[in-house]
């Protein structure tokens, strides 16, 4: 029930009460004897009881676990029933009907649980019950919690591997551009022009012309 709802039920059961103690004491004030005054009582208190009753079973009819935990839900579904029970004892709710009330509003992720649970020969009671699901409640919300962690190391690793597969890979590549490479001065390939060795020969020519001619003139 969300709390607009429930500051309205709340508001109605305030004017439900306040109108009926009001016409309580009217109709009591009219009685002539005690045992008249008693009997418009009693009478009156019943008819608030049945309202009330029609309320909580309406209630009990819509209850759902929404973002209530295991132990909130049932706690909430019990009391439902118990003040059901104190105010009519003729519609005590039993145990069974408790249990299918409270699986009936489960959220969907308990389902594939309870159908485990339900498949077994012995049937738990509802306190054995409800312990089962706030085990699994509590185990779901750790494996969740492994799997998270697991997710964000998975994911990191395999960005770690991409990184490094861009990098050799941008090398190898970078690399057999250079070994594709046509040297536009010999017209050789494996090395480019800027690291050809004919560019070096004529300057080594030169240096050796140089030392002759040095040479002829100093004799």
């Amino acid at each position: 029930m969300s709390s607009r709802a429930m500051m309205l039920h709340n508001h109605e059961k305030t004017t439900m009460t306040l109108c009926e103690n009001g016409r309580s004491k009217q109709h009591i004030r009219k009685a002539k004897t005690p045992k008249e005054a008693w009997d418009i009582f009693a009478t009156l208190f019943s008819k608030r009881n049945d309202t009330r009753l029609q309320l909580l079973e309406n209630e009990l009819l819509s209850i759902a676990q929404r973002d209530m935990t295991i132990a909130q839900y049932f706690h909430k579904v019990k009391s439902i029933c118990r003040e059901i029970s104190d105010l009519d004892p003729t519609a005590a709710i039993v145990e069974s009907r408790i249990k299918r009330i409270s699986i009936h509003g489960l959220r969907p992720e308990y389902r594939g649980f309870v159908a485990a649970v339900q498949g077994k020969p012995t049937q738990p009671s509802l306190v054995e019950f409800e312990n089962l699901l706030a085990d699994h409640e509590a185990m779901a919300k750790q494996m969740g919690g492994v799997s998270l962690k697991g997710e964000e190391e998975a994911l990191y690793t395999n960005k770690s591997k991409g990184n490094f597969k861009q990098h050799v890979g941008g090398g190898s590549k970078r690399y057999g551009d250079k070994a594709k490479g046509k040297c536009n001065n010999c017209g050789k390939k494996g090395h480019m022009a800027k690291d050809c060795w004919s560019n070096k020969r004529p300057v080594d020519s030169n240096i050796v012309t140089s030392n002759s001619k040095e040479k002829t003139e100093d004799d």
